[in-house]
């Protein structure tokens, strides 16, 4: 298996891991009750930052900044064989803003773990969301300059 970020990203694939992911209370919520169609998400995300992420030359989903937050959705069938591009995903956005904002569910343990042990700070909380603000100054791993001089 062969697993890569991608120059061209998928809008497409981010809508269906995305819509996979949160129940539909959740996302007409998120979209503030209009119902957001995979053609209206392509066309307002279209010229965001962004990288596709690949397996074995398939798009299965994508990270992209939308000024603010960094948003990162792979297909589920594709959880958890993503995350050795975090590294470069890190250094990716962290080289178009640092420090950056980061909202995770509050159900999500595994991600919430690995923000707290990378000792990023909460930065405001709610009943579903925790926001947490990441910056490559704590970790060189994500730090760019620091990986290009090595």
């Amino acid at each position: 298996m062969t697993i890569r970020l991608a120059e061209e990203v998928d809008f497409g694939v981010i809508y269906d891991a995305l819509k996979a992911r949160v129940s539909e209370k959740e996302w007409l919520e998120e979209c503030k009750g209009v119902e957001v169609t995979k053609q209206m998400f392509i066309d307002y995300c279209r010229n965001l930052p962004s990288r596709g992420i690949e397996c074995d030359g398939k798009q299965i989903g994508g990270v992209f900044f939308d000024g603010t937050q960094m948003h990162i959705e792979v297909l589920p069938e594709y959880h958890g064989r993503w995350s050795l591009l975090i590294p470069e995903m890190g250094r990716w956005v962290f080289s178009i803003k640092d420090p950056i904002q980061v909202a995770v569910a509050r159900d999500n343990t595994k991600i919430n773990r690995f923000m707290t042990r990378n000792k990023w700070p909460a930065i405001k909380e709610t009943d579903d969301q925790i926001t947490y603000e990441m910056s490559a100054k704590t970790m060189p791993l994500f730090d760019k300059r620091q990986h290009t001089a090595q």
